[in-house]
């Protein structure tokens, strides 16, 4: 399952890098044979990478006719429906994306960060502060915090202070590690002194916040995220089918 996670993610990327140096809004993309052909996958993978493309409003698939590329929308839709790594993400619609802030840091679990995050009091961990910016904005703050040792061998979080690092990627490059599962929730917060000046907001700015804790299929917690979002450069987007 993992495997076949990254290789929509590869096709995603792929698919978001041709509709941007190859079509324009409006052009109607080869058929799915064809398509699956040119950037190597299978048919079943090339629809799944379609599927996450219509989900964060990059193309629309227009039943019996065809899927066709969509106007950009000038913003940076993230999808909740789909796990991909946040640069592929403001890439994919057009923007630049790079990192405006890198912390990282070893840090004692002690019972607040215990019960906000959920790993045993008394743990080692680490603790990865990263801002992403769009064309330069800051728009996202995300903390990680992963245990020091994962499957008996010491984790090394230093890879995330490039950008093309991405946290799941990471975790499933550890032997003996593999992510099954994100679980999480969402609310509304005001940005403080310290996200304020990390965002480039005002005190008090309405932000959008996602925690969320990464599991491995055996239940073993593996990475506890909190996500801060500046609404008004990233838009959040969810769809859910309608049974009847």
């Amino acid at each position: 399952m993992a495997q076949m996670r990254t290789l929509v993610a590869q096709a995603a990327a792929e698919l978001r890098a041709l509709l941007r140096d190859a079509y324009a809004a409006g052009d109607r993309l080869p058929p799915e044979k064809e398509l699956a052909e040119r950037i190597g996958v299978s048919r079943n993978t090339l629809r799944e990478a379609l599927g996450e493309l219509a989900l964060d409003g990059s193309v629309e698939r227009r039943w019996g006719v065809g899927t066709f590329v969509r106007p950009r929308s000038g913003g940076v839709v993230v999808s909740l429906n789909a796990v991909m790594a946040l640069p592929s993400v403001i890439r994919g619609h057009g923007h630049a994306a790079a990192l405006d802030h890198v912390e990282i840091a070893e840090t004692g679990c002690d019972a607040e960060l215990a019960e906000r995050t959920g790993f045993d009091a008394g743990a080692r961990l680490w603790r990865v502060d990263r801002v992403f910016a769009v064309d330069g904005t800051p728009a996202v703050w995300m903390r990680d915090h992963v245990p020091t040792e994962l499957s008996g061998r010491a984790f090394d979080p230093a890879p995330l202070a490039d950008i093309s690092t991405d946290m799941l990627a990471l975790l499933r490059d550890h032997r003996g590690v593999a992510p099954s599962m994100l679980d999480g929730d969402l609310d509304a917060v005001a940005a403080d002194a310290e996200l304020a000046g990390l965002l480039g907001v005002r005190h008090g700015t309405p932000l959008v916040r996602i925690r969320q804790t990464c599991l491995s299929g055996r239940g073993v917690r593996l990475v506890h995220t909190t996500a801060v979002y500046r609404p008004d450069v990233v838009t959040l987007s969810v769809a859910r089918p309608v049974r009847t």
